[in-house]
């Protein structure tokens, strides 16, 4: 009996499975963005919540719906702030490095909303831990940090409310544009089994992430998940990080394409791949337009 065919690389998946997610993004975001609106209408402020995302298991949770639920600032179904939240536990259930965070809370901050990082402390309570959370979150951008699920397990005392306004004072000396298209973290069905790493796309962001973090905070870290938002602040980037993506959702965010690759010929920067278990390694997937 022959052995098992190994699973396919993210990108071979049938056309029909991104047809469902992008359904399940513009559907779902919809919904988001409508109660929004309600609570506008209320004169009340809305905000969105959202989870840890780059990792393989985005595309349970429909993590890849942030850029749906983001529109313009002035939208009447946009949010008025955003939280980032973290329980600085990584798919493995072990702790993560919290320079990670840098990824992840920048990504929020293209589309003009203020972010507030959310410390979750179910998981784990260590001190130093949550502390270099919130430090990471400022050197981050984050205009305001809060912590949850606290009671009984952190102590709300002098050393918690230094921890928290602690704000880096020092200034950056360059900043690294990163692109990570967020939408194609969702090529992976969850932790990859029979792979050497279950979740090899955390791993590679972390370890980016620890490649990009200088503890002086001269180096500023500006995340985007989308193309467009990339390419139009190019012009401020000492030097940047380019993740190639795994699919594009029709010609709009293919000429984008075409032109951060042509823009990135005139800047110091490095090219990245999303992980793959084949040794051809991945290939982009364009999608026509519906």
């Amino acid at each position: 009996m022959p052995p098992p065919r190994p699973p396919p690389p993210p990108t071979l998946r049938r056309r029909s499975y991104w047809d469902f997610v992008r359904f399940r993004e513009e559907f779902g975001a919809a919904h988001y963005n409508k109660a929004c609106a309600t609570v506008h209408a209320a004169g009340l402020m809305c905000f969105h919540h959202f989870p840890e995302f780059f990792t393989v298991i985005d595309a349970m949770y429909g993590a890849h719906k942030q850029s749906f639920m983001l529109p313009a600032y002035n939208n009447a179904r946009a949010p008025h702030f955003v939280i980032m939240d973290s329980n600085f536990m990584t798919p493995y259930g072990t702790v993560m490095n919290p320079h990670k965070l840098r990824v992840y809370i920048s990504a929020a901050h293209a589309y003009g909303k203020p972010v507030y990082f959310e410390a979750a402390v179910e998981r784990f309570k260590d001190f130093d831990l949550l502390a270099s959370g919130f430090y990471n979150s400022m050197l981050a951008g984050a205009d305001n940090i809060g912590i949850t699920n606290w009671h009984t397990r952190v102590d709300m005392n002098a050393s918690l409310t230094k921890a928290m306004h602690t704000a880096p004072t020092c200034g950056s000396c360059e900043v690294v544009g990163v692109f990570l298209h967020l939408q194609s973290c969702a090529a992976y069905h969850g932790l990859q089994w029979k792979w050497a790493r279950k979740d090899p796309l955390h791993d590679m962001v972390e370890e980016l992430a620890e490649k990009l973090h200088d503890g002086d905070c001269g180096t500023d870290i500006a995340v985007y998940i989308e193309l467009d938002k990339f390419l139009a602040d190019m012009g401020s980037f000492s030097r940047a990080v380019f993740v190639e993506p795994l699919v594009l959702w029709g010609t709009a965010e293919m000429d984008n394409y075409i032109k951060v690759k042509s823009a990135l010929e005139k800047l110091p920067h490095t090219i990245m791949h999303m992980p793959t278990n084949v040794t051809s390694g991945p290939q982009l997937m364009v999608l026509a337009d519906l």
